[in-house]
């Protein structure tokens, strides 16, 4: 399960921001607008829509990291 603490900080370390993770969501089929909010939601452990495997895996890709960097299992 995605973690909003650890994306906010990895995010806060590698300066990456809500719209570049945005962008990286969007193009899985999510509208781009949904997207910018799922990842606000996120960071603050609103986990409204629940982020899917394929989401950690697009978020991860987007920062540069491994899944579990920004997962708690």
């Amino acid at each position: 399960m995605l973690s909003g603490k650890k994306l906010s900080d990895v995010c806060k370390q590698r300066k990456i921001g809500d719209a570049v993770l945005a962008e990286h969501l969007a193009h899985g089929g999510m509208d781009r607008d949904a997207a910018l909010s799922a990842v606000r939601n996120w960071k603050k452990g609103l986990y409204s829509p629940a982020p899917t495997r394929e989401d950690v895996d697009r978020l991860a890709s987007a920062i540069g990291v491994e899944q579990s960097s920004i997962s708690e299992w």
